[in-house]
């Protein structure tokens, strides 16, 4: 134990001369030069003056003392050495360059397949040119309207007994394989000359109009369209087969274009019976599909019996056949369930 007169305590944890801890009594060490001091310590004032030495151990250097265990093979892992560029191709991926090169005998050989592609693709456009230039003229004749024939069109469905010339505006004839070709005036200098634009069009408003109806009466389904369309398109194929049948029987010839516009333009009757439903109601729609039937047989009739060439004793019965035929196609194809 040591004597608590060696060590003079102040008030502040600091001395006076900054460090920390209590000061040295002087004046009791000076006074006791024999008593020893702890740890050996001489009692020499310069000795005061010097502190022990601290023995601070040497800093091991990175990755000196690790064990192998913690070293990352990753990082000191031994970069793999390239590939020396002097290392020869293997056999098979050597390329032989000199097969595309070409020869005389691959240029003899395109030659002739080029030829013999020209030859053929020119006989087959002359042999199927003639049949595609007359086809496409003959259906820019049957869209050759303006809008002052379509209103006159309409007028004709619509009123039919009002009109007393129905025969079509003859411009001239020519014999084509032993048969004669009459000519005709454009739709748009003949009221009488069948076109197709006002079918087209009507058919595409009775899809269209059947589709809202269904709409209206919660029943409308993408399988609509598609159940319309197609069922007009087999009653149009139907009607322009036994149209065509019975024209035969008569021994007669009648243009196929001029008997599907004949035969189309029940559309627009049936655009204009759907019309009047959804506007006044479905009483309304059975007296307009009642006149608009009769108006367009009396036309067929008046239409077919005019300008087909026939001296057959039973011609007005065939034509009377298709004129019924397009009243009760029209009756068929008009959907009043849902009005």
């Amino acid at each position: 134990m040591y004597s608590s007169q060696f060590y003079k305590r102040e008030s502040s944890p600091r001395s006076r001369s900054g460090s920390i801890g209590p000061p040295l009594a002087t004046s009791s060490i000076s006074e006791n030069k024999n008593l020893p001091m702890p740890g050996g310590i001489s009692r020499n004032n310069n000795s005061l003056n010097h502190r022990a030495p601290v023995h601070h151990p040497q800093r091991a250097k990175p990755h000196e003392n690790l064990e192998p265990s913690y070293i990352n093979p990753a990082v000191y892992a031994k970069p793999i050495s390239p590939v020396p560029n002097n290392q020869p191709q293997q056999p098979d991926q050597q390329k032989n360059w000199n097969e595309w090169a070409p020869s005389p005998m691959n240029e003899q050989m395109m030659n002739m397949g080029e030829n013999m592609a020209k030859s053929f693709i020119s006989s087959n456009v002359a042999k199927y040119q003639p049949g595609m230039s007359f086809f496409w003229l003959s259906l820019k004749y049957y869209f050759s309207v303006d809008h002052a024939y379509i209103i006159k069109k309409i007028k004709i469905l619509l009123f039919p007994f009002f009109k007393k010339n129905w025969d079509r505006n003859l411009v001239g004839q020519s014999s084509h394989d032993k048969a004669q070709v009459y000519r005709y005036s454009k739709p748009n200098f003949d009221e009488n000359a069948p076109d197709l634009y006002l079918p087209l069009m009507a058919f595409i408003t009775h899809a269209l109009i059947s589709g809202f109806v269904k709409g209206r009466a919660s029943n409308f389904s993408p399988e609509v369209l598609v159940e319309v369309t197609s069922s007009a398109m087999v009653i149009q194929i139907l009607e322009v087969l036994m149209i065509r049948m019975g024209i035969y029987l008569l021994g007669s010839e009648t243009a196929l274009l001029d008997i599907i516009s004949l035969t189309g333009y029940k559309f627009v009757s049936l655009c204009i019976n759907m019309s009047i439903g959804i506007i006044f109601g479905k009483k309304f729609y059975f007296f307009a599909l009642c006149y608009t039937a009769a108006m367009n047989s009396f036309f067929v009739f008046k239409t077919i019996g005019s300008n087909t060439k026939s001296d057959g004793s039973s011609k007005g019965v065939i034509f009377a056949g298709f004129a019924i035929l397009q009243a009760l196609s029209i009756w068929w194809l008009g959907d009043s369930k849902d009005l």
